[in-house]
């Protein structure tokens, strides 16, 4: 999940929250590719009515919701909520072109609160919210349980450094939230490997133990822990 804020009106006081007020259920959304739609539930939690509009894109956080391009769109795309109400968005597929593999988008949720009282300086802090939603047929999916089976583990050395190669063979994005080599965690890793791609992570030093432990969070948004033995190249 993402957030953006942005600032509408300049003023000399202000009182605001950074923290999301319009939420989902859930962490992420699962899309089956072979369905006509799916429906997911927002709530505002604020503590004052909002317009929300929403859209699918690529998560560019400088996309307008007008040039998206994503293979489901967002019924309705504009709607207010009162606050403690929730609201049923339409997820509908739009795409006619089989897909390869999985597919990552993200469903913005962007809440605008009203104006309380004009003429009056103030600051009115809006909020964009970004979702993962994962598009694909739902033959594609991996359980928790064979996913070590499809990655690739190695240690490449190029001009003298050390590298680990995470090599994703599924057909599914492979979502990372830790890294545990020789008793102590990786920082610095991409979070996510896409479909039969790969990343290159750089390290200190060359791997003592040949097991590598990996945090992944699965499609209900939950981690779990894999072991993984290093392969020969």
């Amino acid at each position: 999940m993402k957030y953006a804020v942005l600032w509408l009106l300049m003023s000399i006081i202000m009182t605001t929250s950074v923290s999301a007020g319009v939420t989902l259920e859930g962490t992420r959304i699962i899309f089956d590719a072979e369905r006509l739609s799916q429906s997911v539930l927002v709530v505002n939690t604020n503590d004052y009515d909002v317009v929300v509009q929403s859209w699918v894109d690529n998560g560019d956080l400088d996309n307008q919701p007008e040039s998206a391009i994503a293979p489901v769109i967002t019924k309705p795309a504009l709607f207010t909520l009162k606050t403690g109400q929730s609201q049923v968005i339409q997820l509908v597929n739009v795409n006619q072109v089989p897909i390869q593999s999985e597919q990552l988008y993200w469903l913005n949720l962007y809440e605008l609160p009203p104006v309380q009282a004009a003429g009056v300086d103030k600051i009115v802090l809006t909020m964009q919210t970004q979702y993962k939603l994962f598009y694909r047929y739902m033959a594609m999916t991996v359980p928790n349980e064979k996913l070590a089976q499809l990655l690739t583990l190695s240690e490449i050395t190029q001009d003298g450094k050390y590298f680990l190669s995470i090599r994703n063979n599924s057909s599914v994005h492979i979502n990372l939230a830790g890294i545990g080599i020789d008793g102590h965690s990786l920082d610095k890793f991409e979070r996510v490997i896409s479909p039969n791609g790969y990343q290159m992570i750089s390290l200190e030093s060359s791997i003592k133990n040949p097991k590598v432990t990996l945090d992944i969070i699965d499609d209900s948004g939950a981690v779990f822990t894999l072991s993984k033995s290093l392969s020969t190249l």
